[in-house]
């Protein structure tokens, strides 16, 4: 794994990290202002949407992880691709979360951005 995609690593890692905490601070950091967000099911948010979901208390992750994960670069732009395996829980009830999500990240600032997420059900 080259420099970049070892900072893409980093930046995706700090994600996930901060969906588990709920750390708005974090999640405004590494989402770009023009976020596009989209769910498996076809919901789709803006950064702030995105950031309120996490952080606002209604529904919290239990367990969350990245598993296969693929990085491709093309110049300012990277391709994530992975599965998210994990577990939320909200209004009481567990529900289990596997699922295929692409990520497109690009350098903003001297940083890596979300810029587009999509999931989609894989299995």
């Amino acid at each position: 794994m080259g420099a970049a995609e070892a900072e893409v690593a980093a930046a995706v890692e700090m994600l996930r990290r901060a969906m588990m905490a709920g750390d708005r601070e974090v999640l405004t950091a590494v989402c770009a202002p023009q976020l596009s967000y989209g769910h498996s099911g076809g919901t789709l948010e803006n950064r702030d949407d995105f950031i309120r979901a996490n952080t606002n208390g209604v529904a919290a992750w239990k367990r969350l992880a990245f598993e296969d994960q693929s990085i491709n670069l093309s110049g300012d732009v990277a391709l994530v691709r992975h599965m998210m395996v994990g577990e939320t829980e909200h209004t009481g009830k567990v529900h289990p979360i596997d699922i295929g999500v692409l990520l497109v990240w690009q350098r903003q600032g001297g940083g890596w951005k979300l810029l587009a997420r999509q999931a989609y059900k894989f299995r």
